[in-house]
This record gives C-alpha cells, sequence and structure tokens, in this order.
C-alpha cells in the first residue's frame, strides 16, 4: 500500500502535464477549427492506461491482502487443533494457547448449562479481580453515605437550624423562626446529601469495568476450554 500511494504521488505531475496539453491542444482545436488532434489522443491514451494500472494495482493489492488474511487464519486453525490434539486449550477470550495446567477455572451458567470453564491466568485472575471489586461495590452501594459523613451533615444541619432559629428570634419572629429551624435543614440536608451522594459513587465508590464479556457457548466449545458441564 505505501508502494501504491508512491506511485500516485508520482503520478500527480504526469496528470497535469497531460491536462495541460490537452488543454492547450483543445485550445488550438477550436482556433483552427481541426477536428482531433494526434497529441489529443495519445494523452487521452495515456489517462486511460494510467487509470488501468491504478485500478489493477489496488486490485492486485486487495487480492494479496485477502490472501494473506486467508493464510493467517488457516495457520492459526492449525494450531488450534494442533493444541487440541495435545489435550491442551485456547484461551476464549485471549487466544492464548495452553498446553499445562496454568489455567484458571471458573463457573458459569451458559445457555441453561452450568459449565467450568477454563481461561490463561491472565484473563482469569483479571476477572476474578473484577468480581471482588463488583462485591465491595455492590456492599459500598447498599450501605449509602460512609457513617462519618452521615454525622457530619447531621451536625451542621442541627448548626443551621439553630442558626435561622436564633436569627429569626432576634428579629421578633419567633413563630418564623421555629418553622425554618425544621424546613430550611431538611431542604438543604436532602440536596446536599443527593449531591454527596453522586460524587461519592462518582470518585470514591465507582462502578468498576468488566474486562471482558463472558464468551458463547460454542466458542468455550471450539476452544475445548469446558473441563465439564452440567445439565
Amino acid at each position: 500500500m505505501h508502494r501504491l500511494l508512491v506511485f500516485l504521488t508520482l503520478l500527480i505531475p504526469l496528470f497535469a502535464s497531460a491536462q495541460s496539453v490537452y488543454m492547450h491542444e483543445a485550445q488550438e482545436e477550436s482556433e483552427n477549427s481541426e477536428p482531433i488532434s494526434a497529441l489529443g489522443i495519445i494523452a487521452f491514451a495515456i489517462f486511460v492506461g494510467v487509470i488501468y494500472l491504478i485500478y489493477k494495482s489496488i486490485s492486485e493489492a486487495s487480492r494479496k491482502s485477502e490472501r494473506k488474511k486467508f493464510e493467517a487464519k488457516l495457520e492459526e486453525t492449525k494450531r488450534q487443533q494442533s493444541t487440541i490434539n495435545e489435550g491442551g486449550f485456547i484461551c476464549p477470550v485471549c487466544g492464548k494457547h495452553v498446553i499445562d495446567d496454568n489455567y484458571v477455572t471458573m463457573w458459569r451458567i451458559l445457555e441453561g448449562h452450568s459449565c467450568a470453564i477454563k481461561f490463561c491466568k491472565s484473563c482469569g485472575n483479571s476477572y476474578r479481580n473484577y468480581e471482588k471489586e463488583y462485591d465491595k461495590y455492590q456492599k459500598r452501594d447498599s450501605e449509602g453515605l460512609p457513617d462519618w459523613l452521615g454525622i457530619l451533615i447531621f451536625v451542621l444541619m442541627i448548626a443551621l437550624g439553630l442558626y435561622i432559629l436564633i436569627k429569626d428570634c432576634i428579629r421578633g419572629e419567633v413563630f418564623m423562626g421555629i418553622i425554618g429551624m425544621f424546613i430550611t435543614p431538611t431542604v438543604v440536608g436532602g440536596i446536599l446529601g443527593l449531591v454527596l451522594q453522586f460524587f461519592i459513587k462518582l470518585f470514591w465508590n465507582p462502578k468498576p469495568i468488566e474486562p471482558f464479556k463472558i464468551p458463547s457457548l460454542k466458542h468455550i466449545k471450539e476452544c475445548n476450554a469446558i473441563v465439564r458441564r452440567k445439565v
């Protein structure tokens, strides 16, 4: 593909020259009232030839690329079959060939069946770490705000209520002070709690990202990555 781009770059001056010659000849033809010039025919033939060469080069490059992909896929299929014949398996996630006991097994429900699936150690450990983090995330999420933060908000709201009560009593508005002492801290505390909950989930307790999706049962069977299966 790099050679093709270089070839196309070198052809740009040729196109410009051919177009210039063609336009010059067209102008002369209009002045001399000649139907078709030999140079114009040659320029047109060169243009058509260049277009054909470009098309042929692109088609050939595409065929070579497809052939390489097919050969690579065929070679990988042979390697996979050789690994399976030796009693190993192919990691259904990353495609690593494993022919020893250096793997991780996890139980999963796939298509109504309980399956023990084999993964290479790297993929298996990364998913196990994700499961641990997800359990911690769910536990913290069910607890809501941390206890110390809840107590701090409660103390601040009491202080806010007392401040409103004292301020209104000094102004002689005792009744409004009593109402404000309960309503204002409740509203402010509710809004503050929602905002803090949002930022806690966003930064302090973010949801862990699943490292990969469990492959389909068909793909796992093709990789010989099932230890046993229960109905």
